[in-house]
């Protein structure tokens, strides 16, 4: 994998990462944040936040995050401070010093198993004194133009049921298990978005969500680790939310203890298939 350190649009302190083909930008002058991810040469695939949504001092920035889940106001701890950047042949980490409550949220990207793509490696330290109980949560934006598809697993071992999770409140708004975004078939739910408020998630066995759009096939991928009953949000390894501007395409390590010194490791690749796929 070839890495370069680059000052990237407003961003002084970046790493430009290519692989088989595909370029991916991580950002440590906050976040850590993925903010472009795609082909060499083409547009960026990931939604970008034009509009300084925020809550309280916490900035979207859109792109790439890790945070904790179940969610909570932690979820929303500001990750506004330069991250340590560190880089070797083929792998280059950024780690946010440690929040309030002594969390630390870092990301190291490398190449993929296949070569294909990029491992992404969330890591959750506890810096801190006291247990801290959290589960990864790695949340991809993008354009809302998009339809995912989201595989159950029906057939694979681990597989159980074709098990749902509904937000039927997102804020302020009321979302409908009866809108048209949603399909649900044997093995899959799909995604095609109208531009409504609301959230659904599941437990997949594979762990994988693909999305396309802009012509592109995304495939982001973390199989789970353990049984069902240890994710959050009753027993969810991916989850999706849909609003008029941008998709949230999210997986989730399960929900874990972490003592002081310990830390908890959450794990996706991501790749592109073929084009117009």
């Amino acid at each position: 994998m070839n890495l370069e350190r680059i000052h990237w649009e407003n961003w002084a302190r970046a790493c430009r990462c290519e692989q088989g083909g595909l370029v991916l930008i991580l950002v440590a002058d906050v976040g850590p944040r993925i903010l472009w991810f795609g082909r060499a040469g083409g547009p960026n695939l990931l939604y970008r936040d034009a509009t300084d949504f925020a809550v309280g001092s916490w900035r979207m920035y859109g792109g790439h995050r890790l945070t904790v889940a179940p969610e909570s106001p932690a979820s929303y701890e500001a990750d506004n401070q330069p991250c340590e950047l560190t880089s070797s042949d083929d792998r280059v980490t950024a780690l946010a010093p440690p929040t309030a409550g002594g969390l630390q949220r870092e990301i190291t990207i490398g190449p993929s198993r296949d070569g294909h793509g990029f491992e992404i490696r969330h890591r959750l330290h506890n810096a801190g004194a006291l247990p801290i109980g959290a589960a990864p949560w790695a949340i991809t934006c993008v354009p809302a133009s998009g339809r995912i598809v989201v595989d159950w697993g029906s057939g694979t071992p681990g597989w159980r049921t074709n098990m749902i999770r509904f937000w039927s409140r997102v804020g302020d708004h009321a979302a409908r298990l009866d809108s048209p975004q949603w399909r649900f078939d044997n093995d899959a739910l799909t995604v095609e978005p109208t531009g409504e408020r609301a959230k659904i998630g599941l437990f997949s066995a594979r762990g994988r969500a693909v999305v396309t759009y802009a012509g592109e096939t995304f495939i982001k991928t973390a199989p789970p680790v353990a049984a069902e009953f240890c994710y959050p949000d009753g027993g969810c390894n991916v989850e999706v939310y849909t609003c008029q501007d941008y998709l949230e395409i999210e997986t989730l390590g399960p929900q874990a203890c972490i003592p002081p010194g310990g830390s908890v490791v959450h794990v996706e690749e991501w790749t592109l298939g073929s084009r117009g796929q």
